[in-house]
């Protein structure tokens, strides 16, 4: 046996990359309990993670009813995609995803019932009159007890030789599990670049019945019995032949070149696959694809319809692998205008209306250095650095407290600043340049209190360290004095008990004399 699931009870498919665990022998379970019995299935033994089944497509669901009908299974089994309650979304029980199960004719999930049961049967195609499998589910209630099927998914085969380039190639079908049979293709963007053919080498991972550019993810065991599945070796086997070389497919850069209107620059670039971001100096790689290019008109121009800047992708050309072509992005419609125009401001931005509370008579001045007096706009747009000044009414300025607004015609074709009108006037405040007011700088209330209460607190807390150290003073002075009485009573009793030992020996001395008298 040369599949990784644990033993023969297990049912191994190389198109979903899983083992199938058949619960037939167990009794119908609730949800719940399917779920506790198939998580620990494995446990002790292994560290795959053994779970309810999951069906991800219409052609894994239809794998998973083609291993129930070869062990004869027709019932209900659960699913792993369960809802909360009062919500519609499904998602798998082991992770957050959401559940996209659009693959099947089913209600969607409308109607009672949290879980779901998969089920199929066999029907005849009319077309054919072949015996087919009409796949089922349908959402009931999660304390309903059904049948059930483990999974668990397997070891994947990695590091394939050869010369396989991880950043430019892929593999079709891309589930590289034991016992599949794989192609080395390159990503899209890319293409084979066509180089001489070179001579196969031979080696362990070798397999010299493949043909060029195939892989078979092989396989063994770590036993003959039963094993632990996530100890599997995989091993990749390619023909011997190095892959070719992939490279990027791009446009053509005589074509970018001439699509650039007047008076505009290929800005930058950066491709959406793998966010490498081109600056000026590098126009030369901007036509590689994947790469959304923006083209900017220069300073004090605009496109016609009032934009600064454009974005022009490079993807492929239909029905090729191997052929750029230029796209729009992010709304620009190709081709592009063949010029920028020099930029003007619309007279319409810069209309008065009752509510700016500013004079009817304004001043002009359209970039000419001559200002004329005007009441209304001469129906044409204004020229780039275009100035207008604008009076506020009596008793009304701007926010910057002026009596007056100038605003200009910038390069972007925006008048600046914008005409917002004028305000009441009110008590004068100080204003910096930007219209922000500035009041006089005063302590808040609620500090200066929070200053007295702290203050207080401070005089109080240091009120009781006085009082302690004073006591403790107190005390350490009567245990001081009741020292030095103590000390003054040992010394005198000391000074009595020498005293008396000398009268002993005084008395003892005298009685000796008295006896050696006696004998002489």
């Amino acid at each position: 046996m040369d599949v990784p699931c644990y033993d023969d009870s297990w049912t191994y498919s190389s198109f979903t990359g899983k083992c199938y665990k058949e619960m037939m022998d167990s009794k119908k379970l609730t949800w719940d309990k399917a779920k506790e019995q198939c998580s620990k299935f494995l446990e002790g033994v292994s560290t795959a993670k053994v779970r309810l089944l999951q069906v991800r497509s219409k052609e894994e669901s239809m794998t998973v009813a083609r291993i129930m009908q070869q062990a004869g299974f027709m019932e209900a089994v659960w699913i792993g995609a369960r809802r909360g309650a009062g919500t519609a979304e499904f998602k798998w029980d082991d992770e957050s995803e959401t559940a996209d199960l659009s693959f099947f004719d089913w209600s969607g999930g409308a109607g009672p019932g949290d879980c779901i049961e998969f089920s199929y049967e066999t029907d005849t195609n009319q077309d054919t009159s072949k015996w087919g499998l009409q796949l089922n589910i349908q959402n009931v209630d999660c304390s309903f007890e059904r049948a059930y099927y483990c999974e668990h998914e397997v070891l994947r085969c990695q590091n394939p030789p050869g010369g396989f380039d991880e950043q430019t190639m892929r593999f079709e079908p891309s589930t590289t599990v034991p016992r599949a049979l794989v192609t080395a293709v390159c990503k899209p963007g890319k293409f084979m670049v066509k180089k001489n053919k070179p001579p196969a080498i031979s080696g362990p991972d070798v397999n010299t019945t493949l043909k060029e550019g195939q892989y078979y993810c092989d396989g063994t065991r770590i036993g003959s019995g039963a094993a632990d599945p996530m100890k599997f070796q995989t091993q990749f086997k390619y023909s011997g032949y190095p892959v070719t070389e992939c490279d990027t497919v791009r446009c053509s850069e005589t074509e970018l070149q001439n699509m650039k209107p007047k008076n505009a620059l290929l800005a930058s670039a950066r491709n959406y696959g793998t966010d490498k971001a081109y600056g000026p100096q590098q126009v030369n790689e901007f036509n590689y694809f994947g790469n959304v290019i923006t083209v900017r008109c220069m300073p004090g121009y605009l496109f016609p319809d009032r934009v600064v800047e454009k974005e022009v992708f490079c993807g492929l050309k239909k029905g090729s692998e191997t052929e750029g072509q230029y796209f729009g992005y992010s709304g620009t419609v190709l081709p592009l205008p063949d010029e920028c125009e020099v930029t003007t401001c619309m007279f319409e931005n810069a209309i008065l209306k009752p509510e700016h509370n500013m004079e009817s008579e304004f001043m002009a001045n359209n970039a000419t250095g001559v200002w004329k007096n005007l009441t209304k706009h001469e129906g044409k747009p204004y020229a780039l650095n275009a100035e207008l000044r604008f009076f506020c009414q009596s008793g009304y300025e701007t926010v910057n407290q002026n009596s007056d607004l100038n605003i200009t015609c910038s390069n972007s074709g925006i008048w600046t600043p914008q005409l917002i009108g004028c305000i009441e006037i009110t008590e004068k405040l100080p204003a910096s340049s930007d219209g922000r007011f500035h009041g006089t700088k005063e302590e808040a209330k609620s500090a200066k209190q929070v200053s007295s209460i702290m203050f207080i607190l401070i005089i109080i807390f240091l009120g009781f360290i006085v009082i302690l150290d004073l006591t403790t003073v107190g005390r350490d002075t009567k245990t001081l004095v009741t020292n030095m009485k103590l000390q003054k009573k040992r010394i005198q009793l000391q000074s009595q008990r020498r005293q008396a030992e000398k009268e002993v020996s005084y008395n003892l001395t005298d009685s000796e004399l008295q006896i050696r008298n006696r004998s002489d």
